[in-house]
């Protein structure tokens, strides 16, 4: 299962933690190849004759965290109300992740928030987060 971009991000804010910076560790050739200038594609061309994909992949994968597969994040505590970078996860329209049970993940990732008492989310119901089924 791996999570929407968009839609951890926006969790993450939901969550109330800031998001510092973010980098990509593994992108798809598929993602990364229109997104890269003519320069980025040149030296890939040139890299490609010495290494694998899946190199290439990694080493390429800092540059596009929007469009790589595998992301770390970096968070702070503290939320910056001004400067989100994503929005609500309830506005979002579309599915969260590659499961198709992504509804029911949803609701343990709020559970565990919960549970571990993140004072932001005391007070949140799981109907403010989730989008209506369609």
């Amino acid at each position: 299962n791996e999570m929407d971009h968009q839609a951890l991000g926006a969790l993450i804010e939901d969550l109330g933690f800031g998001i510092h910076a973010r980098h990509g560790t593994f992108a798809s050739q598929k993602d990364i190849l229109p997104k890269m200038s003519v320069e980025d594609k040149n030296l890939f061309q040139r890299l490609s004759k010495y290494y694998d994909s899946n190199y290439l992949s990694t080493i390429f994968a800092p540059l596009f965290p929007v469009q790589s597969r595998n992301c770390l994040w970096v968070l702070t505590k503290e939320r910056n109300y001004e400067m989100r970078k994503f929005p609500n996860l309830r506005n979002l329209p579309h599915v969260w992740t590659s499961s198709e049970k992504w509804r029911e993940r949803s609701s343990r990732l709020m559970t565990f928030a919960q549970v571990f008492s993140f004072p932001q989310t005391k007070n949140l119901g799981l109907q403010e987060l989730i989008p209506p089924r369609v």
